[in-house]
C-alpha cells in the first residue's frame, strides 16, 4: 500500500491526531518500510504513539510503539523499544481489503493492552512470558545450553564445555546419551568440566526486572528462602559449600503452567542475605532437554520412558518409527532382516544416503537425528530368529508394534503375544492402491479380540480388508524376485498416522480395549484396474469408528478363552 493512501487512511480515523511521518531508524528493529508518530487521548491525557508499515500492509499488521518501554510504567506486553504486543500473527486473519479497519482496530487492541497492564489484569503475563523478558534485559548472560531434566530434587548440574558451546547436563554420561553427533557434530572431541550450577525447584514465580535494571543478591535470597523447605535449603547450602560454587539454577511453573529456568551467580557463598547490595548476574538458559523439546513440538512427556518393539521397517514401518520419535517415544527396538534398495526410495522415509544399507541401521541413523535424544537399538533379523536367539524378549516392552504387511507372520505374532506374556500388539497394514489401512491393538488388558478373530475360517480372508475375496494384487516391473503391493507414500503415511495415534493413546491409557482402526482412500486407481471392492468399504469412517470393537470372534481359537 502506498505511504500517501496510508496516510489518508490515518487522518481520517477520528480518535488520532497530529499525524505526521517520521524517520524509520527512529524504530529501526521492526522492518517497517514507513513510520508515523501521532496523538491520542489516553486515560484522560494527550499521549504520543507511534505506528508502523511494513511493505506487504494490509496483509500483515500494522506495529504500534509507545515513546518509551516504561511511558505507562513497566507492564506486561511491552518490549524495550516500545513495541506493543497486541496481537500474535500466528492464526491471525486480517481484512486486507478494509486497511482503515485493520489500522482502527489495531490502535483499539493496542490501547487495550495498555490498559490491561496498567490496571494490573495482565500481571500475571509477566511471569507467563519471563523467559522473553529476562532474555531482553540488558545486563542478562546468554550463551548457556540446559539439557537438565526438570524435578522437585536439589542436585548438582554439570556445565561442560564443547565446541564452543556451553551445555548443563547432570552428568558427563548422562550428557553423552544426548544426540550430540546431531547437535553439534561431536565427533569424540575432548569435553572440558566448567563450575557447576546448583538446581533447585521453587514455588514462587519470579517477576522479571525492567529491562535496565541489574538482580540483585538479597532478592534471589529471598525468593529462595521463601520458597524453598528446610531441608531443601539445607542441601543448597550444602551443596554450594562442598562444591566451592554461587551458581544457582532456579526452576519455578508460571501461572500458565509453563515452565522457567533461569540461572544466577549469587557471588557469596550460603542463604544468607547480604549487608550490602550486591549486584549479579542472571544467565537465560536455552532449554534442549528431551523433555521441553517433545512437548514445545506437540510431542507427550510421558512416553519418554516407554519402550517400544517394532517389527518390519519398510515403507509403514519408516513412517511409524518416525512418527513415535517425534510424538516423544524414543526407546524402540528395530527388527528387520532386509536392506534399503532403490525400489524403496519413492514411499519410504529414508533417502538417498541409505541405499544398499540394513534398514534397521539406516532407520536408526534417522531416528537418531531426529530428535535431540534417543535410545534405538538395530536388529538385523528375520523376528522369530531373533525371539529364537534371545535377542529381544516380547514381555521386556510396553508395546508391539507389527508392520511387516505380512499376513502368516502377523498371525503367528499374534498367536504368540496372547498365548505368552500381557504386552500388546499392533498390527498395522495399507491395502492395495490406498483403498484403505488398518491398524488392530491386540491383548490390551487381556482383553479378547485379536488379529485372527479377522480371518475367515475356510477362505484366510482378511474381513476387515476394502478389497472382495479371492483377488490377488502383487505386482512385478521385472521379474519374481521384484514383486511388490502397489500403494504410494501418502497410504503408507496415512496408515502410519492411524497405527502411532492408537499406539499413543495406548501408552497414554486412554484405550483400554481392542479396537480395529481403519481408514478408507480413494478406490477409482483400484477399479480401473479391474478389481472388486468388499461391502465393508461402503461404510464411512464414521460407521468404520463405531464398529471398531465389532470384529470380535467368540469364538475365536487364539483369545476367545481370554
Amino acid at each position: 500500500m502506498k505511504t500517501r493512501e496510508i496516510v489518508e487512511c490515518l487522518n481520517s480515523i477520528e480518535s488520532i491526531s497530529s499525524v505526521g511521518k517520521i524517520d524509520t531508524s527512529i524504530k529501526p528493529n521492526r522492518s517497517v518500510s514507513s513510520l508515523f508518530k501521532f496523538e491520542m487521548v489516553f486515560k484522560d491525557k494527550k499521549e504520543s504513539f507511534y505506528i508502523g508499515f511494513k511493505d506487504n500492509f494490509p496483509l500483515d499488521k500494522p506495529i504500534i510503539f509507545l515513546e518509551t518501554y516504561n511511558q505507562f510504567g513497566f507492564i506486561p506486553h511491552i518490549d524495550p523499544d516500545g513495541y506493543v504486543c497486541y496481537a500474535h500473527d500466528e492464526g491471525l486473519v486480517l481484512d486486507f481489503k478494509n486497511p482503515k479497519g485493520i489500522i482502527e482496530d489495531s490502535i483499539e487492541l493496542a490501547t487495550s493492552t495498555l490498559m490491561d497492564g496498567i490496571s494490573g489484569k495482565n500481571t500475571d503475563d509477566f511471569f507467563n512470558e519471563f523467559d522473553n523478558y529476562l532474555l531482553s534485559n540488558k545486563y542478562t548472560k546468554r550463551g548457556l545450553s540446559s539439557f537438565v531434566e526438570i524435578s522437585e530434587d536439589v542436585k548438582m548440574i554439570g556445565v561442560f564445555e564443547l565446541k564452543g558451546k556451553t551445555l548443563l547436563c547432570e552428568s558427563m554420561s548422562k550428557l553423552k546419551r544426548y544426540n550430540l553427533k546431531g547437535l553439534l557434530d561431536y565427533n569424540n572431541e575432548t569435553i572440558n568440566k566448567l563450575t557447576p550450577f546448583i538446581f533447585a525447584h521453587i514455588d514462587t514465580p519470579i517477576k522479571p526486572h525492567e529491562f535496565d535494571k541489574k538482580w540483585y543478591r538479597n532478592e534471589i535470597i529471598d525468593i529462595i528462602n521463601s520458597s524453598l523447605s528446610i531441608k531443601n535449603q539445607s542441601k543448597l547450602n550444602q551443596l554450594m559449600l562442598r562444591s566451592n560454587t554461587t551458581n544457582i539454577l532456579l526452576h519455578f511453573q508460571a501461572p500458565n503452567l509453563s515452565s522457567c529456568l533461569v540461572g544466577f551467580k549469587i557471588k557469596i557463598k550460603g542463604l544468607r542475605k547480604s549487608s550490602e547490595a550486591v549486584a549479579i548476574d542472571a544467565y537465560y538458559i536455552s532449554r534442549i532437554d528431551s523433555s521441553y523439546v517433545s512437548l514445545r513440538g506437540g510431542g507427550f512427556e510421558n512416553v519418554n520412558n516407554k519402550k517400544v518393539l517394532l517389527i518390519g521397517c519398510g515403507s509403514v514401518g519408516g513412517f511409524v518409527a518416525h512418527k513415535l520419535v517425534k510424538s516423544g517415544v524414543v526407546n524402540i527396538t528395530l527388527v528387520d532382516d532386509d536392506k534399503f534398495s532403490l525400489d524403496n526410495i519413492n514411499r519410504h522415509v529414508l533417502g538417498l544416503n541409505s541405499i544398499d544399507k540394513i534398514k534397521t541401521e539406516a532407520l536408526k541413523t534417522f531416528l537418531e537425528n531426529s530428535a535431540t535424544k534417543t535410545k534405538i537399538t538395530a536388529i538385523n533379523s528375520k523376528v522369530e530368529k531373533a525371539i529364537e536367539d534371545k535377542k529381544i524378549k516380547v514381555k521386556d516392552y510396553d508395546l508391539i508394534i507389527s508392520a511387516t504387511g505380512n499376513p502368516t507372520i502377523n498371525l503367528w505374532l499374534n498367536d504368540l503375544i496372547v498365548n505368552t506374556c500381557n504386552t500388546p500388539l499392533i498390527t498395522t497394514w495399507v491395502e492395495p492402491y490406498g483403498i484403505g489401512g488398518h491398524s488392530i491393538l491386540i491383548n490390551n488388558q487381556k482383553k479378547d479380540g485379536c488379529y485372527r478373530c479377522l480371518m475367515d475360517q475356510k477362505t484366510n480372508h482378511n474381513t476387515a480388508a476394502f478389497y472382495a475375496a479371492n483377488q490377488s494384487f502383487i505386482k512385478s516391473l521385472t521379474s519374481c524376485s521384484s514383486v511388490f503391493t502397489p500403494y504410494g507414500v501418502l497410504d503408507a503415511e496415512q496408515s502410519a498416522i492411524g497405527c502411532v495415534k492408537l499406539a499413543l493413546s495406548y501408552l497414554l491409557g486412554k484405550e483400554n480395549d481392542n479396537p480395529i482402526i481403519s481408514w478408507k482412500g480413494d478406490s477409482e486407481a483400484f477399479i480401473n484396474n479391474n478389481y472388486n471392492l468388499s461391502k465393508r468399504y461402503n461404510l464411512s469412517n464414521e460407521e468404520l469408528y463405531k464398529v471398531r470393537y465389532s470384529y470380535k470372534n467368540k469364538r475365536c481359537e487364539t483369545c476367545a478363552k481370554l
